[in-house]
């Protein structure tokens, strides 16, 4: 299998995250640094962890177009995508390689990630990525709703990926989910119901929803020509102004406010819409409950974590 890593400018948490990687129990046959124009120690960082660099000397591929520029180079069957900001758990990719050996028609497997921060006092929780349940009638309209698959932590099969034609440059934020779902339509994807990965949240996070919402109509496209997508749409509209209103209230964005209150309100179903919002506010708590009870209760998890920066 192939860990394919984009990167730009982010030498430092790039090399925790080949450290992970190279701590993994199954360790992978390519790893692909995919250097999108630095101008720090990425090469450096990259050889010194035995990792193949590719890279755009001008920059500007974007994650999109260096995601599929990595895929292009593997010779690899499998395909982890794993942003240079994250940490992959230990036994991350002999989980995932189990989940697709036990089943061979699923597209991908995938695990649940735990959104974390460090801090001066160490790492804080900021909750556990997860589907609710495992329900494989409504599974794919409730990806559409909101994205369970945590950026790399899935491992996807790339015969499959390259049918669909990979990620589509066009989705510069929510390009991981626009694929998910594409993927989801050839089978119903592999669950690992374990934490695979650590999602660093940091000041310069790519995925906030604010940066995001431009992006969400090109995955709300992908329910036009699919009608078990497009029932579920008032419900991903409320899910998202739940998003929207939370960061705008971190951020103390009165701009970011009105947008999800936007988001809300337009189109049909906003009944529809306002009940995944309530239910969206409640599942969030459990799940930074759920993130905080992993931290205390799994003290192995919680070393491995501490040991990095």
């Amino acid at each position: 299998m192939a860990v394919i890593i984009p990167t730009r400018d982010r030498a430092a948490l790039l090399w925790e995250t080949l450290r992970s990687v190279r701590e993994q129990t199954y360790p992978p046959s390519e790893v692909i640094v995919v250097d999108d124009g630095s101008r720090d120690r990425t090469a450096e960082v990259a050889a010194e962890f035995g990792a193949q660099l590719l890279r755009n000397e001008r920059g500007g591929w974007g994650p999109a177009r260096a995601r599929n520029a990595g895929a292009a180079r593997a010779q690899a069957t499998h395909l982890l995508f794993l942003d240079s900001d994250d940490l992959l758990v230990p036994d991350a990719l002999e989980r995932l390689s189990a989940a697709l050996v036990g089943a061979p028609q699923a597209p991908f497997a995938f695990g649940r990630g735990l959104a974390a921060r460090r801090e001066a006092a160490g790492w804080r929780s900021e909750g556990v990525i997860r589907p609710a349940d495992w329900e494989p009638a409504t599974y794919r309209r409730r990806l559409y709703v909101t994205n369970v698959v945590p950026s790399g932590g899935a491992l996807v099969v790339g015969e499959r990926f390259h049918a669909v034609g990979g990620y589509d440059p066009r989705v510069v934020h929510s390009e991981d989910h626009h694929l998910w779902l594409r993927l989801s339509r050839l089978g119903m994807p592999a669950y690992v119901p374990r934490v695979v990965i650590v999602h660093r949240r940091h000041a310069t996070n790519r995925g906030m929803p604010g940066r995001s919402l431009p992006y969400y109509r090109l995955v709300d496209e992908l329910a036009a020509t699919d009608p078990e997508l497009i029932e579920a749409l008032p419900a991903r509209r409320g899910v998202q102004a739940v998003d929207l209103a939370l960061e705008a209230v971190r951020a103390r964005s009165p701009r970011a406010l009105l947008f999800g209150a936007r988001r809300l309100l337009e189109g049909g179903g906003r009944w529809q819409a306002l009940r995944a919002a309530a239910w969206h506010l409640r599942d969030r708590r459990r799940r930074a409950r759920e993130g905080r009870e992993l931290l205390a209760r799994e003290a192995s998890f919680a070393n491995w974590l501490g040991s990095h920066r």
